[in-house]
């Protein structure tokens, strides 16, 4: 159910320029199935967008990431991995290839349940449309907005932007005032692809936070221009001990991977990975920079790194 829920709304849009007869947003204070919207209720926008309370919050630039050397291996995840029915009927029903979906997009899980709040490359009128299809329901009308209501959640939209959540959530978040600091979602610095934070699901106690970004590098030795990759997660546990013997358990792995490795650039990769535990904070930092041809290799690497470790994780009892 879980896949469901992150590709619907991923199937929910198709990538381009808004279409002439559904706008991504109309005048201002109109939606864009030409409904008036209540003046007192300020443009929605994915920045607005969190669920008020979440204890986990999620921002993705899907445009920048689209341009990004993670692209592709999402698009082969997606199409060979459990999504790659539910995108070949959005390609089917909805008449158009899904991967180029979102602009912007920002995922929120509190008490109320969960909130995806995206701003689709097309109108509102037909991204409720596929959700519909791919849905087996039908959009109505309440209060002049389109609405799509399943057993899995429901979604509606507004100044071009697509809300899809469980029933509690939505509701929620549409009642909470636009200007509330708990609706801020979370804020993406310049060359950010992904921003997330939040609780662990396995244990509340743990807070994680994680960024990714992708830009220019320095300039290399004969003057040209590089590009650069960056990740950082870190985690704050209760103990100090805690994040100390999780380093060492990593680095341990990292350096026993190093001497397996056959290929000179797998070894540079392993060691991209930097380890540390500042008192109760667990941090990884990796990244590397390059021209394009080595970007794409050091994430094909990454890529293929995961998905081993996914294998080993299926076959833990």
């Amino acid at each position: 159910m879980f896949a469901l829920l992150l590709v619907l709304p991923v199937a929910a849009c198709k990538g381009g320029t808004p279409s002439a007869k559904s706008p991504a947003g109309g005048k201002s204070g109109e939606t864009a199935n030409g409904a008036k919207a209540p003046s007192d209720e300020p443009r929605l926008t994915v920045d607005n967008g969190s669920l008020p309370g979440a204890e986990r919050r999620l921002r993705v630039a899907g445009v920048a990431l689209r341009a990004s050397p993670f692209f592709l291996p999402i698009v082969g995840f997606a199409r060979s991995g459990p999504y790659a029915t539910l995108l070949a009927k959005a390609e089917k029903s909805c008449g158009f290839n899904p991967v180029h979906a979102v602009d912007d997009v920002a995922w929120s899980q509190g008490a109320d349940g969960w909130l995806l709040v995206l701003k689709p490359a097309l109108g509102e009128d037909e991204a409720l449309e596929c959700v519909a299809k791919l849905a087996d329901g039908t959009v109505t009308k309440r209060t002049g907005r389109g609405f799509v209501q399943t057993t899995l959640f429901s979604a509606t939209a507004r100044d071009g932007i697509l809300v899809i959540g469980n029933d509690t959530a939505v509701e929620v978040f549409l009642a909470a005032p636009a200007t509330s600091e708990e609706r801020r979602a979370l804020h993406l610095e310049e060359g950010e692809l992904v921003r997330g934070s939040g609780a662990l699901p396995a244990d509340s106690r743990t807070h994680v936070e994680a960024t990714l970004t992708y830009g220019k590098g320095r300039p290399t030795a004969n003057g040209k221009g590089s590009e650069k990759v960056e990740a950082r997660v870190s985690a704050e546990f209760d103990e100090a001990k805690t994040a100390e013997a999780l380093v060492e358990r990593l680095e341990g792995l990292r350096d026993q991977a190093k001497l397996g490795a056959k290929n000179p650039r797998s070894r540079a990769v392993l060691d991209s990975f930097h380890f540390s535990h500042p008192g109760r904070r667990f941090v990884v930092e990796f990244g590397t920079q390059g021209d394009k041809k080595a970007i794409v290799e050091y994430v094909d690497f990454l890529v293929g790194l995961y998905e081993l470790f996914a294998t080993e994780e299926s076959k833990t009892p």
